[in-house]
């Protein structure tokens, strides 16, 4: 279980990072910037995947482990705390070399790879305008581009960008944010 926790440390320290880690392989071809967000996405997404899966693994090794604690202080009453306190010393003793070989690793990614991070995008210059009463003559050119879309879809927007924000938060904390966000795009519509 250490280890697993061990692993999930790294797999969140890659992630935080932006780095790549090795046991990660994936290659899309083309060099502009298409390929590298679907490159860049993929990633995050198999990141995410494995955080997901080490997860459920830590769920189900806490479960054995506490059934294996229980089963041991009931063959061993008296001695059980003492024998466990030996177990934790010896396991701490290897995790330190452990995380210690993950530090070393996170390292040597840091210095062999770049961070991955979306190429900028071309049209951040992009001028709107908005709607005018009396437009001049250099603003009537202007009009095509400066038509307001209803506020339903900006409604419907804003309530897509809410819930996939909410999805990056803990399960357990997830329905207390959307009925949040709900009683706040109410006031918002109103």
């Amino acid at each position: 279980m250490y280890k697993n926790n061990a692993s999930i440390w790294y797999s969140k320290s890659c992630r935080i990072k932006q780095l790549i880690p090795t046991c990660i392989n994936i290659r899309v071809n083309g060099n502009n910037s298409r390929c590298q967000r679907t490159n860049n996405a993929s990633i995050r997404y198999r990141i995410n995947q494995d955080l997901k899966f080490q997860y459920a693994k830590k769920q189900q090794l806490n479960e054995q482990l506490y059934r294996i604690h229980l089963e041991c202080a009931a063959l061993w009453p008296t001695t059980w705390q003492l024998i466990q306190s030996m177990i934790d010393s010896n396991i701490q003793q290897q995790m330190r070399r452990h995380y210690n070989c993950l530090n070393e690793k996170l390292d040597h990614l840091l210095q062999k790879q770049p961070k991955y991070s979306l190429p900028p995008r071309h049209d951040d210059n992009c001028n709107f305008y908005t709607r005018v009463k009396k437009p001049n003559k250099y603003q009537t050119r202007r009009l095509n581009y400066s038509i307001e879309r209803p506020t339903s879809t900006y409604a419907a927007n804003l309530i897509v960008e809410t819930e996939q924000a909410i999805r990056l938060l803990d399960v357990k904390l997830q329905n207390t944010y959307r009925f949040m966000a709900m009683n706040k795009l109410k006031q918002i519509v109103n």
